[in-house]
């Protein structure tokens, strides 16, 4: 289930329900794959290139985003990837498909995983700001490029009694 907002619909369709734009899909027999990693379904969105991809992998894998915040799409910077951050092996699904992100946690761990495996998992995560490695913009374009995600950080927010969501 997903927030129709989230998905960016604004407001609820004339009707009982609404679908997703996979599940309009002519003759879908089966989610089609998400070009960031192997998980089938879920809040997906069209990439400027043609292909899927689930919201959660472009929110949070570095060099993607969704260039309509509004309608949610359509999803960008997936032919950008880099090779090096493609040919990370999930240590939860053990796949090398897609592209992964790294914990931050520690200088020492190179844990790497699908956000998807991630959330899925049930592992912490939190989006923290590193000023340091923050590119200069001039308010107008938001990227991942400052942000490392981490399950230490989600413990340091926990432990803060910051609501993760805040």
């Amino acid at each position: 289930m997903v927030h129709m907002r989230c998905y960016g619909i604004g407001k609820h369709p004339d009707g009982s329900g609404w679908l997703c734009d996979v599940c309009r899909l002519p003759g879908l027999t089966q989610p089609p794959p998400c070009v960031m990693c192997p998980r089938l379904g879920g809040a997906m969105k069209v990439t400027a290139e043609g292909g899927w991809c689930h919201l959660l992998c472009a929110t949070w894998i570095p060099g993607m985003c969704v260039l309509d915040q509004a309608r949610m799409e359509p999803i960008i910077g997936a032919s950008k990837i880099g090779k090096e951050r493609r040919s990370l092996k999930c240590s939860i699904c053990n796949q090398q498909y897609g592209a992964c992100i790294q914990c931050a946690g520690s200088s020492k761990c190179y844990a790497s995983f699908h956000p998807t495996c991630a959330r899925d998992s049930g592992w912490p995560m939190a989006a923290v700001w590193d000023e340091d490695s923050a590119s200069e913009t001039d308010g107008t374009e938001s990227t991942a490029t400052g942000a490392h995600y981490t399950a230490a950080a989600a413990a340091e927010v926990a432990a803060a009694g910051t609501p993760l969501d805040a």
